[in-house]
């Protein structure tokens, strides 16, 4: 199924229903994810930056509720964005020697960002690489119709590692007819 399979499958089913709705999901693409980090910049704009504080505030504390002898964990940030609230707890941690092996903290755009590439282009690879079928990747969790994909350090490592101007080249060119069937 393509995105524009799943997309008018949302639509179609979001909209026939006696509550109509939409997941935000949809509205999202490199050039929202970018106002909206300028949005959160903003002063008025307070509430990430009492988020970011509090964690970086209260991290050692957070990270003693952790038991090192637990490892590996798993650590998930949902709306992380780029990732950098996460940061202060993942370094605390990190001197208490918890192995944080599979943290699912990057975005779609935040992964692209990391890469250098656009988020259509980094999905594309990531198709071609099937990066999205191997758990150790990805966790997609959900909440009602809202689903939020994050990726694991692994997952950069792997695209890291194998992307090439070449691969990129095909990926595109391949997602790209895939969207013209």
């Amino acid at each position: 199924m393509t995105d524009r399979d799943r997309l008018t499958e949302h639509v179609l089913q979001g909209l026939t229903r006696p509550q109509k709705a939409l997941s935000s999901a949809w509205f999202y693409d490199d050039e929202g994810s970018r106002l909206f980090q300028q949005i959160m910049a903003l002063p008025e704009y307070y509430l990430t930056r009492l988020e970011h504080e509090l964690l970086r505030s209260r991290a050692d504390e957070l990270s003693r509720w952790i038991d090192p002898r637990c490892s590996p964990i798993d650590l998930i940030e949902l709306g992380s964005g780029d990732g950098a609230k996460t940061l202060s707890l993942c370094q605390a941690l990190a001197q208490r020697e918890v192995d944080l092996q599979k943290k699912y903290h990057w975005s779609p755009r935040a992964l692209a960002e990391k890469l250098e590439l656009n988020v259509n282009k980094a999905k594309a690879v990531r198709d071609l690489l099937r990066i999205d079928e191997d758990p150790a990747n990805v966790m997609v969790f959900e909440f009602g119709s809202q689903k939020h994909p994050r990726y694991s350090d692994n997952a950069y490592r792997v695209l890291r590692d194998a992307i090439t101007p070449e691969l990129v080249e095909q990926a595109w060119r391949e997602h790209q007819e895939r969207r013209r069937r």
